[in-house]
């Protein structure tokens, strides 16, 4: 990781910018050049007081300071991400492992259970399944924080369907209470958008409607003014699906267009969502004749 003053004063004269421009009430010219030379350190205030006046995020800024590589977490989740679109079991395993050896952080555990969970989905074995401390563990931190994070969404995305329905919607109400995070935060927006989704289908397939009616208003909202194209397909997705839970697979037209417009946008969501239909109307079917 490079020094935080030194990165400064490149990103600085690379605009052209003097550092008589940047320096105020708020901060002098002595303490920038002692910063910059790395003979002091600032203020969290002061320096993104001082990134404000050269035109740079604080998430630009750390992209740079860490040579151009996100944090230990996203990488994490791209990693992650690319064992499950590959279905490498081997490699989660062992991710998974290497997580779960520091039982003394919070962080590592809820870490190795994000994993554990992804491994459950699936493996679907037993052994990978969040026992109900592990799902307290879970829930307990979550509602105790106050200001969730990037690392707060992707712990109840990872872990929504090995929690029980009424703790994944209760976790999801809560979070979509919390607008202060996400209203002005474009990725944290997009992310409580997919995470919302997910709950709603979860919440279908367990036909509880009145959860579900509650989610699709919340996300309706969240949806009026965005351009967030994918994630309105797959909400259309699951309106279309709760209309055929309730009322008995009279009209699957909806969501026919609505599976059409996948496949003409992107064919792997389209297949993911087919098979998504096709086992849920499996599953009506199996459960009519069972009664």
């Amino acid at each position: 990781m490079k020094d935080f003053g030194e990165v400064f004063k490149v990103i600085r004269k690379s605009k052209g910018i003097k550092i008589i421009d940047i320096a105020d009430e708020q901060i002098s010219k002595s303490q920038i050049s002692r910063f910059e030379r790395g003979e002091s350190t600032i203020t969290l205030f002061k320096l993104t007081h001082m990134l404000d006046k050269i035109c740079v995020t604080v998430e630009e800024f750390m992209y740079i300071v860490r040579n151009y590589k996100l944090d230990n977490f996203r990488e994490q989740l791209i990693t992650i991400r690319k064992y499950y679109m590959d279905n490498d079991i081997d490699s989660l395993k062992r991710l998974f492992h290497f997580e779960s050896l520091d039982k003394n952080s919070i962080l590592k555990r809820l870490r190795a259970y994000s994993i554990k969970s992804i491994l459950y989905n699936i493996t679907k074995s037993q052994v990978y399944k969040l026992n109900q401390t592990e799902c307290d563990e879970i829930s307990n931190y979550l509602f105790q924080i106050d200001n969730w994070g990037f690392f707060e969404i992707a712990l109840l995305g990872n872990t929504l369907r090995n929690l029980p329905v009424e703790l994944s919607f209760l976790l999801t109400k809560e979070i979509l209470s919390k607008k202060n995070i996400y209203v002005n935060i474009p990725e944290n927006k997009k992310n409580i958008i997919q995470l919302s989704i997910n709950t709603l289908i979860i919440c279908i397939e367990k036909q509880r409607y009145n959860d579900s009616h509650y989610l699709k208003h919340a996300i309706s909202i969240l949806l009026a003014h965005d351009n967030f194209f994918y994630e309105k397909l797959v909400f259309n997705y699951a309106v279309a699906l709760l209309d055929i839970s309730e009322n008995n697979l009279s009209d699957k037209k909806n969501i026919e267009d609505t599976l059409l417009s996948m496949k003409i946008v992107d064919h792997n969501l389209h297949t993911i969502y087919k098979q998504h239909f096709d086992n849920f109307i499996n599953n009506i079917m199996y459960e009519k004749e069972q009664k």
